[in-house]
């Protein structure tokens, strides 16, 4: 747990694009359940022209949004659809590209600042230490650790905190 929070002291100085990707992540899960939530309601309403039914505490705004959505023919729905699902999944292609962008700038960052506080301290390590060690090695292990360094910070921690977010929507969609 020590390394973690040593490591977050490295991400602080970068917290403003952690939280760009933090709510471009929030918004992708909502596109994430708003696709799911989606498909059972509108697929009956196109396929056997049924009435979509919610339940009574729902805000206002859904209630009408479902009323007009009732109202519609199923081929004019299909056409309204297509449409739909189109621009839903090209918004939230664009949300994961910059929250991967965002991420990978993070983890770039991160990856040099490490690096740089390893080169400072290879600065001040004593000559014997140098003797001791070969220097194929050492610069082998600064690489290979910084690489999984960045690896963790833009893929484990993404998928972390995206997946926790998914989660979330996706239990309040079931509950809901």
């Amino acid at each position: 747990m020590k390394d973690y929070l040593k490591l977050l002291k490295f991400v602080r100085r970068y917290i403003g694009y952690f939280i760009l990707g933090f709510v471009l992540m929030g918004f992708s899960a909502i596109f994430d359940g708003a696709s799911l939530s989606m498909i059972v309601p509108v697929s009956d309403k196109v396929l056997t022209n049924k009435q979509i039914i919610i339940p009574d505490n729902t805000p206002d705004f859904i209630k009408q949004t479902v009323r007009h959505i009732n109202s519609l023919s199923p081929m004019y729905m299909l056409k309204i659809v297509a449409v739909v699902i189109l621009a839903i999944f090209l918004f939230k292609g664009i949300l994961l590209f910059l929250q991967n962008f965002i991420m990978n700038i993070i983890s770039q960052r991160v990856v040099r600042d490490v690096r740089d506080a390893i080169y400072r301290k290879f600065q001040h390590l004593s000559l014997e230490f140098f003797s001791r060690k070969r220097s194929g090695e050492l610069i082998s292990r600064i690489t290979n650790d910084a690489g999984l360094l960045g690896n963790a910070l833009s893929s484990g921690l993404k998928d972390l905190i995206y997946q926790s977010m998914q989660v979330v929507v996706f239990a309040g969609i079931a509950f809901f």
